[in-house]
């Protein structure tokens, strides 16, 4: 459910971005300028893509590690019952002792990539509308650039989170 919950979001989020690259764009200057608007363009969409292409890989790990953790939840969920059978033998009892720190490490890995991912909404979501801040009529290549790479870092803070929690959530258990 939870998988499915942050999926549904992704898509809400992905569907949000609307970029438009037409050429809206006008330097002003009489002959050359055509020449100019076009280069300037194209500047734009290359830098744009080149930071693009992180961002589909670190979202496509995501997106990878939540399919594989929702198979090893439903797996763990699966062998409960032969681990808590464990604990009627004394010398069974560190199996289950090990099953529940697995179980529980990977619960606890789950709830903070849910968190890492809830607090990137919010703070996208702070953001209003990515295509209002990437408005080409009234452009200014730097800060169209800056916007995008602030855009860009956070978005791979947040999946690296996602991807390799802090270790301290390991060693809480143990």
């Amino acid at each position: 459910e939870l998988l499915t919950q942050i999926i549904g979001t992704a898509k809400d989020v992905l569907l949000k971005i609307d970029f438009s690259f037409t050429f809206t764009y006008h330097s002003g200057i009489a002959v050359v300028g055509d020449v100019i608007d076009f280069l300037v363009m194209i500047l734009m969409v290359f830098v744009i893509f080149l930071m693009f292409i992180p961002l589909l890989f670190f979202l496509i790990k995501v997106i990878v590690k939540l399919f594989i953790m929702n198979f090893e939840l439903a797996a763990l969920s699966a062998m409960s019952p032969a681990f808590f059978a464990c604990l009627v033998g004394e010398e069974t009892k560190q199996y289950f002792k090990n099953f529940m720190m697995t179980f529980l490490s990977v619960i606890i890995e789950v709830i903070f990539m849910g968190i890492v991912f809830a607090a990137f909404i919010h703070w996208y979501n702070g953001l209003g509308d990515l295509s209002a801040a990437m408005d080409l009529s009234n452009f200014d290549i730097a800060s169209q650039i800056a916007n995008f790479a602030i855009f860009a870092i956070v978005f791979i803070a947040a999946c690296s989170l996602m991807i390799k929690p802090p270790q301290v959530f390991k060693n809480l258990i143990r």
